[in-house]
């Protein structure tokens, strides 16, 4: 399988004619043997046709070679436009200095946590108290709900 996954690997290689004769060799027999190769490769060849019959025929533009050219010629290295600005020091400690900055003032000026207290509740007796006086001036319901309230044995927690 490995040998497999190197012959694919050159099959592009093989019909551009990139490959010396011994690699050619090597690779006409292993497809004549293996049909997976075979087959990888009359996919690759579908696929180049589509491309050849599918693209039009463009003639570049004038001076592009002259500037590939140009660039790969150009004695005096390029630094990258951002990569190069942070290559010095100074900018380098600036972009750093300002990094923390931000870092401090996002700390600094950051929402509080709210400490919310412990909600305090009346005791049972004013509750009752207060469900009563509402209770004589509300409806029935109220009132049957008051007495449920009143009538619960003590043991289940809330005073009578």
């Amino acid at each position: 399988m490995s040998n497999c996954r190197t012959i694919q690997n050159l099959l592009s290689d093989y019909r551009t004619d990139l490959l010396d004769e011994r690699e050619r060799a090597q690779i006409e027999s292993h497809i004549s043997e293996c049909p997976d190769c075979a087959r990888e490769l009359e996919l690759l060849d579908s696929v180049l046709s589509l491309v050849e019959n599918n693209t039009p025929l463009c003639e570049p533009p004038a001076g592009l070679w002259n500037g590939v050219y140009n660039r790969i010629t150009d004695p005096t290295p390029r630094r990258a436009r951002l990569g190069g600005w942070f290559l010095t020091p100074v900018h380098a400690a600036g972009v750093g200095l300002a990094a923390l900055a931000i870092i401090v003032g996002l700390y600094v000026s950051g929402p509080r946590p709210q400490v919310v207290g412990s909600a305090s509740m009346a005791p049972a007796d004013d509750y009752v108290l207060a469900h009563a006086l509402y209770a004589g001036q509300a409806s029935i319901t109220d009132r049957a709900a008051y007495l449920t309230y009143v009538a619960t044995p003590s043991d289940s927690g809330v005073p009578n």
